[in-house]
Parts: structure tokens; sequence; C-alpha cells
């Protein structure tokens, strides 16, 4: 995602105007008022519109806590960074909270591997860029390790799913990818995919798949039909790129 930046930039951003910023506005709100409004599953049956984790439609939901009371008459790159900052102090609390939440990993892997690049036209954007990339990739790494201490349970099987997809999506973008892990990553995808399909079944049969609450079975099931999809987008593409000796990194999902 880019965003040109003309000379009457500084005059500000109105509000609707970057639906990304609006976002990442409102969770600086003091009051939660997405948690006064009740919410009901998630229609499972919603198509995915592209190969980024689940948290799109996620984070537009979460937007509703932003009002009136945010004043967006006179945005300039310092506070685009604040937000930013703040955001990312928020969205680590929530996943370091239980990292095995698809919801909570996907909001702040999305967060590190492509929100910061919105704030542009700084000095030493490229780098920085960069480096918030590498820690998604550590991010992605981490979790998908940490999830896999729990075979047993269907949220850290899903949420691993996902981490291990994210770290062959970062790998792709390598001109030079260690094949090593990625046959590593490739075969923990479909392992915790395979776990977490096991564990949905026999919760089924013995009907405690219902314990969950239905907000953590919904995202639970998108996670799964998303990963399922990208785990065979996965396997054909890396099928064709570890026969070739050099490839270009794979574009932009």
């Amino acid at each position: 995602y880019s965003h040109d930046h003309g000379p009457g930039d500084e005059a500000g951003v109105q509000a609707g105007e970057d639906a990304d910023l609006d976002y990442l506005a409102s969770l600086l709100e003091d009051e939660g008022s997405d948690h006064d409004q009740g919410e009901g599953p998630t229609d499972t049956t919603k198509e995915f519109t592209g190969i980024r984790p689940l948290m799109l439609d996620k984070i537009e939901t979460m937007r509703k806590a932003y009002n009136s009371r945010t004043n967006r008459t006179a945005e300039s790159p310092r506070h685009k960074a604040y937000i930013m900052g703040e955001t990312e102090k928020r969205l680590a609390v929530g996943y370091e909270m239980d990292p095995r939440n698809p919801s909570a990993y996907g909001a702040y892997f999305l967060f590190k591997s492509e929100a910061l690049a919105r704030v542009e036209g700084q000095a030493g954007e490229g780098m920085v860029i960069r480096d918030r990339r590498s820690e998604a990739s550590r991010l992605a790494n981490q979790t998908q390790h940490y999830c896999w201490n729990f075979p047993k349970e269907a949220p850290a099987m899903i949420t691993g799913a996902s981490a291990a997809h994210d770290c062959l999506q970062m790998l792709s973008e390598d001109p030079d990818p260690d094949r090593t892990l990625v046959r590593f990553y490739l075969r923990r995808l479909e392992l915790m995919l395979e776990n977490y399909e096991a564990i949905r079944r026999e919760m089924i049969n013995n009907r405690s798949w219902q314990l969950f609450p239905a907000p953590r079975r919904s995202e639970m099931e998108k996670t799964h039909s998303l990963i399922k999809a990208l785990r065979e987008a996965d396997i054909q593409y890396w099928s064709k790129r570890l026969t070739q000796t050099s490839s270009p990194p794979r574009s932009g999902s």
C-alpha cells in the first residue's frame, strides 16, 4: 500500500479518507464502545478477498470505537507516527496476553508487516520498513513455535498454521530463501491444519465444540477456511519455485 503525499498533505486528512488511519486512531479512544454493542457471530460464509490474515474485516469491526471526539482536522506525519506507536502498544498487549488467539496474533502481525509502511516520506523510511518486516517475520516464527507446544488445543493449532503461512509469505520475498526453512514451514502448516481439523471433529462429536463462545468458533472457522486455501497456493508456489535455481521474489499478497 502506498499513498502519494502532495504539497497540500499537511492541510490534513479528513475522517473517512484513510480507513487504515481511522482504525489506528480509533484504538486510542479511552472508552471501549465496541464492547458496549452486542455482536453476534461473524458470518463464516463470507468470502475472503485477499491472502492477508483474516484481520482486515476484524479491524473494520474494531474501528467502531472511533467517534467524533477524535480530531481529524490536522493530521501530520508526526501525529500519524504517534498513532502507530500507541496502536502497536495495544496490539502487543493483546498478543502477549494470549499468543494462541488468532485475532490477537493476526492483528499484531498485520500491523508489523504492513501498517508502518503507511507512515511515509520520512528520513530512513526504507530501513525502518525493512526492520519492521524483519520483526514481523520473527513474530510469525515465534508464534508458530509457541503454538506447536499445544497440539491438543484448537485455537493454538489454527493460529500456528496461520503463522506458518506468514513465515512462508515472508520467505517468498527473499530472492534466495532458505529451502530447508521453506520445507519446514510447509510441513508445519500441514500438520497444524490436520491437528486443528482432528480436534474440531472430535469436539463436535463429543459436543464440547459449543463450549467455545460463538465469536471464537467463528474466528477459528474463518481462519481455517482462509489458511486451508492458502496452503494449496503455498504448495503450488513453492513446488514450482524450489525446482528453479533462482527466482524473483513473490509479488505482494
